[in-house]
């Protein structure tokens, strides 16, 4: 009686220092990318230690994750400036700034 193993996922090129990059690129510790990529914590961990390949749609995910950052990030300046003019039309008076 032969054993048949378990068919895993198909794994990607993405590197275990690549996904610990984009993750530390996005601001997220590991339980926070666990949390966010829907799947345990230790089950990401060992993707980013090197213990399990990586699964395509593990890097697919982990790379919306990081488009997504980047545009929100990139639109931040936009949306702050468009708040600002809006909330003081006139601009920011004097009396109003508070330093340290």
């Amino acid at each position: 009686m032969s054993k048949r193993a378990k068919k895993q996922p198909k794994c990607t090129h993405m590197t275990a220092r690549k996904l610990k990059d984009i993750r530390g690129a996005i601001g997220f510790d590991l339980r926070a990318m666990a949390g966010a990529l829907g799947m345990p914590y230790r089950t990401y961990q060992d993707y980013e230690y090197g213990r399990r390949g990586i699964p395509k749609a593990v890097a697919e995910a982990v790379q919306e994750l990081r488009r997504r950052d980047r545009q929100f990030m990139a639109g931040l300046r936009r949306r702050l400036a468009a708040d600002i003019d809006r909330q003081f039309p006139g601009g920011i008076p004097s009396e109003e700034v508070v330093y340290g």
